[in-house]
C-alpha cells in the first residue's frame, strides 16, 4: 500500500516563495484557489539528478565528511501505470574524487509501491537486494558494508520523496488531501515500522519507525519556470534499530533517533517531483555484545532535481 511504510527520511527546508500564475484548477488565479495534488502525472519520460552527503560530527564539534552520492536516474511510464526506473550512473566519494560504481550502470527496476519490505527478501519498491552485494567501485575496490547500505538507501530515498510523499495514497491520508494553502494532514505512513534489512549488512527484524509525520501545503513557486507546488513534510520523533553480524558470533547492535524534514517542488502541469531536499539529524548508539562500542551524531542532507535529458547524458559523461 503505497504511503505506508518505507525507510523515509526527510528533507532540507526550501525558500518559500509566491508567484500568481494561471495554474489553479479553478478560474481563479487567486492563493485562495483550490488545488489537485492527487491528478495522474503525465506519462512522459522523466530524468533526475539527486546528491546526497553525510556528514559525522566529531566530539569536539568538528565537522568529518562521511560520504557523497550522486545518482542519474531515468524514469519512463509504461502501461498500467506502470514506470521503470534506469540507474544512468552511481558514484561514491568518501575521500578524493568521485568513484563510479560500474555494476549499478543500466541497471533497471520497475518501482512496486506495494513492497514496503515486509516481505521474505525485504525487498523495498521493486528494488532487490542482491544488487548491491559486494559492490565495487571503478577501482575495484569493494565497498564496506555501510557504504554499500547507503547506495541502497539512496534509491529509497528518491522514492520516499518523489512517491511516498509525492503521490497520492490508495489507503489513508496523503497529498490529495492537500488542497488549499495552508492545509496539513498527518500522512499514512505516520508511526509505520518498515523493515530496514540489507542481505549481508543488516539482520532480518532491523527497523525504522517513523514518527507523526505531517504534510503541509506551504506555498507556490517556480523551478525552471514551471509553477509548483511546495509541499513541505516533517517525520516528528523517528527512531530505529538495526542488528549486524559483521562476523560468525559476534553480534553488533545500534539503537537511536532520527528526524527529518523538507519541501517537494511539485510541478502542477505534469504533477512529477520538480526539486526536493532532505536534512536529516541522526543519533545513534552502538554495541558490540552488548558493550558499549561507540555512538555518532550525524547529519544527512539530499537535493533531488529534475534536469533534462540531455543535461542527464552531459551529467552521465562527466568523469
Amino acid at each position: 500500500m503505497q504511503g505506508r511504510a518505507w525507510t523515509g527520511f526527510g528533507a532540507v527546508a526550501a525558500m518559500l516563495y509566491v508567484t500568481i500564475a494561471p495554474w489553479a484548477a479553478a478560474e481563479s488565479t487567486s492563493l485562495d484557489a483550490e488545488f489537485d495534488l492527487g491528478a495522474a502525472r503525465a506519462a512522459t519520460p522523466h530524468f533526475y539528478e539527486m546528491r546526497t552527503t553525510s556528514i559525522t560530527y566529531e566530539q569536539d564539534g568538528a565537522r568529518k565528511p562521511y560520504h557523497e552520492l550522486g545518482l542519474l536516474l531515468r524514469c519512463t511510464p509504461g502501461e498500467g501505470g506502470r514506470v521503470e526506473y534506469t540507474c544512468v550512473r552511481m558514484t561514491v566519494r568518501t575521500d578524493g574524487d568521485a568513484s563510479e560504481v560500474p555494476e549499478l550502470a543500466g541497471w533497471s527496476y520497475e518501482f512496486r509501491p506495494e513492497q514496503t519490505g515486509s516481505s521474505a527478501t525485504g525487498d523495498m519498491f521493486g528494488i532487490h537486494h542482491g544488487k548491491f552485494q559486494e559492490l565495487a567501485d571503478a577501482s575495484g575496490q569493494t565497498l564496506d558494508p555501510a557504504l554499500s547500505y547507503a547506495v541502497y538507501n539512496a534509491f529509497v530515498d528518491f522514492h520516499a520523496m518523489c512517491n511516498v510523499f509525492a503521490e497520492p495514497t490508495h489507503d489513508g491520508a496523503g497529498i490529495q488531501d492537500l488542497k488549499r494553502l495552508g492545509d496539513t494532514i498527518v500522512h499514512a505512513a505516520a508511526s509505520s515500522e518498515p523493515t530496514v534489512h540489507l542481505e549481508g549488512v543488516t539482520e532480518s527484524g532491523s527497523t525504522f519507525r517513523n514518527g507523526r509525520i505531517t504534510l503541509g501545503l506551504k506555498g507556490l513557486g517556480l523551478v525552471d519556470g514551471a509553477p509548483c507546488a511546495i509541499v513541505a513534510y516533517d517525520s516528528g520523533e523517528s527512531s530505529f534499530a538495526m542488528a549486524m553480524e559483521p562476523a560468525p558470533g559476534m553480534s553488533i547492535d545500534a539503537v537511536g533517533s532520527s528526524h527529518y524534514f523538507g519541501d517537494i517542488y511539485v510541478d502542477l502541469d505534469s504533477m512529477w517531483v520538480a526539486k526536493a531536499a532532505l536534512s536529516e539529524f541522526v543519533v545513534t548508539d552502538v554495541t558490540m555484545d552488548g558493550a558499549p562500542l561507540a555512538n555518532s551524531v550525524v547529519e544527512r542532507t539530499i537535493g533531488i532535481h529534475a534536469v533534462t535529458e540531455h543535461a542527464l547524458e552531459e551529467l552521465a559523461r562527466v568523469e
